[in-house]
């Protein structure tokens, strides 16, 4: 029941990301729905000026009018809410140049002060993500010195030494090296009594790409 469970919690997130995604794009800058609806206002203004092809839809209370009024304040309230997704853009870009030159600077940090080398150092910075029930950790920033594929693996509270931290609210030490050594496959991963990697499917973990951190 609980893999069913985690099956379904998985799909919630999955669903909200790719939902967010599709319509993030309706209003970024450069988006073709805005374009639409400014360029309709524009030739129903071009033709309530020039009165074709009737005068009469464009007096008051014609729907004709109504609906170039209607568009009027759609193009507006999305040419604010284009502005400000790129302002939030802006920002964030910012913050991610800030986030990831602080990973390089920890990284550095690290090997300086203890028996390290920089290769063998990464550093993640993760972002809670997400509307209430749905939520998830996203990677904002990190410093990784080597060739590294992403996990396809919904890291959420609870799952995984990473969810751990966020369930907890505290650090924690996963050896990597300890659990494959414990685990070498699904099978003796799944029978690890509790899994060290709390709430991650011994499929994931698995996996020859997952080099994500527990």
């Amino acid at each position: 029941m609980a893999g069913a469970g985690d099956r379904i919690a998985e799909w919630a997130v999955r669903s909200a990301v790719k939902a967010n995604e599709r319509f993030g794009r309706l209003l970024r800058p450069g988006s073709l729905v805005v374009l639409l609806a400014a360029t309709l206002l524009a030739v129903g203004a071009a033709l309530r000026e020039s009165s074709f092809p009737d005068a009469g839809l464009w007096k008051a209370g014609h729907p004709s009018r109504t609906a170039l009024l209607a568009v009027a304040v759609l193009t507006y309230i999305g040419n604010v809410l284009v502005i400000v997704g790129y302002r939030r853009s802006l920002r964030r870009s910012d913050n991610d140049t800030k986030l990831n030159a602080a990973c390089r600077d920890l990284a550095a940090l690290v090997v300086e002060n203890t028996n390290l080398e920089r290769d063998e150092v990464a550093v993640h910075v993760w972002e809670v993500a997400g509307m209430r029930g749905v939520r998830r950790l996203v990677r904002r920033a990190s410093f990784v010195p080597w060739e590294r594929q992403q996990t396809p693996v919904v890291w959420r509270k609870g799952k995984g030494a990473i969810g751990q931290c966020w369930a907890d609210g505290e650090w924690k030490l996963a050896d990597l090296d300890a659990l494959q050594q414990a685990a070498p496959d699904e099978a003796a991963f799944e029978a690890l009594d509790p899994p060290i990697a709390s709430g991650l499917p011994g499929r994931s973990f698995a996996r020859p790409s997952n080099t994500e951190p527990f």
